[in-house]
């Protein structure tokens, strides 16, 4: 019966962080993080809590819903900035995932936090500058093309990159960084959901194979339920934040991006 509840939990968890995802391109990870401990401190028979079960947990769901969502999104997809954002990306992925792997996950707790405080700061103080500049958002919402034509914003989505990278190894948050990024190059919305998608998925393909390597999906074939419960709550995210995608422009965009 355990095994039902546990399936249930995990839809409603993944429905929840990937109807965020499909809506701005990232929060995913935070949400479900978030959901994740928070059930396993209510219900620690139902949720682990552990940050290798949440990484196996995203990485397992990601193969579809980002894959469906860089699919829906083709069209946007923005092949240079993407470029740009692999390489150093992937680096950081498997140094996070090989840090994870190699120390006890109880001794990353605090970095977590402290990693957490500072961008909650840093987001903070955007969402203040956004709300007093909001006379110039009609100007910034009519953007629609994002290129990589200086030094500047290659370094910066190269850092940005591995540092989301690192992140996404050892906690499965790639956006933690890259909503400072997003907000800071006013990068449209649609281009940064479709392209954001596509690079998820091939560091996720990475992530797959390095938690196979480590052993960590020895019990997958009798991870039915969970992996019925991760799918569908995959397939009800994406549908439904797309939808919602819809209805938002890019000064409310901006405006989600920072309270995630």
């Amino acid at each position: 019966m355990t095994e039902y509840f546990t399936a249930l939990a995990q839809f409603c968890i993944i429905s929840l962080s990937r109807t965020t995802f499909a809506v701005t391109g990232f929060g995913e990870g935070i949400i479900y993080q978030l959901a994740f401990h928070t059930c396993s401190a209510i219900l620690p028979n139902i949720c682990s809590g552990k940050l290798t079960a949440a990484l196996v947990n995203l990485t397992l769901e990601g193969l579809l819903s980002l894959s469906l969502q860089s699919w829906l999104l083709k069209k946007e997809l923005n092949l240079e900035l993407a470029a740009f954002m692999l390489p150093l990306g992937l680096l950081g992925t498997v140094l996070g995932i090989h840090i994870l792997l190699s120390i006890d996950e109880s001794n990353l707790q605090t970095p977590k936090k402290a990693i957490g405080f500072c961008l909650l700061i840093i987001g903070l103080i955007k969402l203040y500058t956004e709300i007093k500049d909001s006379n110039d958002q009609s100007q910034k919402s009519a953007i629609k093309k994002f290129e990589i034509n200086c030094y500047k914003k290659r370094i910066i989505t190269a850092g940005a990159s591995f540092f989301s990278g690192i992140l996404n190894g050892l906690f499965g948050l790639p956006g933690a960084v890259y909503m400072l990024y997003v907000i800071y190059f006013n990068v449209p919305s649609d281009i940064w959901r479709a392209t954001s998608s596509f690079v998820g998925l091939i560091t996720i393909i990475v992530r797959l194979l390095m938690l196979t390597i480590a052993g960590k999906l020895e019990n997958i074939k009798s991870m039915y339920l969970l992996l019925i419960g991760l799918f569908c709550g995959s397939l009800v995210g994406i549908f439904i934040g797309n939808f919602l995608a819809k209805k938002v422009n890019s000064t409310i965009f901006r405006r989600i991006v920072l309270v995630v």
